[in-house]
């Protein structure tokens, strides 16, 4: 098993953190700036990144195996909701920051850093699997977790589907069942303005981490708690059950380590602009970061 480079996609991860960090110490990016990106990051480099990454080729010989990880990809964001509700019951707080945390607890870091570990676990055929896995996280995070984030009351659900990520899933997945292929000028200048989106999103936490003190991105106990079910309980409770239903290898250990990925990048920008808590979306995405180069070497050996 290739732990190095495992270690390495998340050192990476956080050296850019860092930029944001320092530049923010600085003085080179103020807090207005951070809200236009993250409003440039919402609306316009990623849902190009969405749209470049489903421009996958369609194979029929790896149709049964898509089918199986997108079915189960399916039953484990219905268990992640199912479970960050109920934990929801528990505690009294509120809804800024419950819908956050619940946020927090569905959605993973599936795309950068889901691909990497996978790629560097199961090579470019898991790739293609873990695309087919990332379809329903794409397609959930800009519809439930639009809706999840918003204020009720603040328009209709209709409205908030019609955003620019949701938008391009639907594109994307027409163009892929398709297979109609973008013009080489077109497809360049997605991928470079797609590309802009990873750096632009760990820049725009490490800015907003300035504002953050040490000790309360590690004594929030709900944070812990989130962290807990988001990277050990629940991907341990899926490695037993597929494990049971006897599935082959690349359908068990794909779906449990996608589902043991921290929590997305982008829940202090969701959050941020539909009027939620930002900033623990921030402090919970970077939490399980860290705790990530622990869990996720754990996880990969128990498969």
């Amino acid at each position: 098993m290739d732990y190095i480079s495992i270690y390495k996609e998340i050192i990476v991860l956080f050296m850019i953190m860092g930029v944001g960090y320092f530049s923010s110490r600085l003085g080179v990016i103020t807090s207005s700036a951070a809200d236009e990106i993250s409003k440039l990051l919402m609306k316009v480099t990623l849902p190009a990144l969405i749209i470049v990454s489903m421009n996958q080729t369609f194979n029929k010989e790896l149709l049964i195996n898509s089918i199986g990880i997108l079915i189960i990809s399916i039953c484990v964001h219905v268990a992640f909701i199912f479970v960050a509700y109920l934990w929801s019951k528990w505690f009294d707080l509120p809804q800024e920051k419950m819908s956050v945390l619940r946020f927090l607890i569905i959605f993973g870091n599936t795309t950068f850093m889901g691909y990497p570990i996978i790629n560097a676990v199961y090579g470019e055929l898991g790739l293609f699997y873990a695309s087919s896995y990332n379809f329903v996280a794409i397609l959930l995070i800009f519809s439930y977790g639009i809706i999840l984030l918003s204020k009720r009351g603040s328009g209709s659900i209709l409205k908030k589907l019609l955003n620019p990520g949701f938008i391009a899933v639907i594109v994307g997945y027409i163009l892929f069942f398709m297979q109609i292929e973008f013009p080489y000028v077109i497809l360049s200048s997605l991928q470079l303005v797609g590309n802009l989106t990873i750096p632009l999103a760990l820049i725009i936490i490490g800015n907003s981490l300035v504002s953050i003190p040490l000790k309360e991105l590690f004594v929030d106990k709900q944070l812990w708690y989130v962290s807990l079910l988001r990277l050990i309980v629940i991907p341990v409770i899926l490695l037993i059950i597929l494990k049971q239903l006897g599935l082959n290898n690349y359908l068990v250990g794909i779906s449990v380590i996608m589902s043991a990925i921290p929590a997305a990048l982008f829940a202090g920008v969701f959050a941020r602009t539909n009027g939620c808590d930002g900033n623990l979306g921030d402090r919970g995405a970077v939490l399980t970061h860290i705790l990530s180069i622990i869990t996720i070497p754990l996880i990969i050996y128990l498969l």
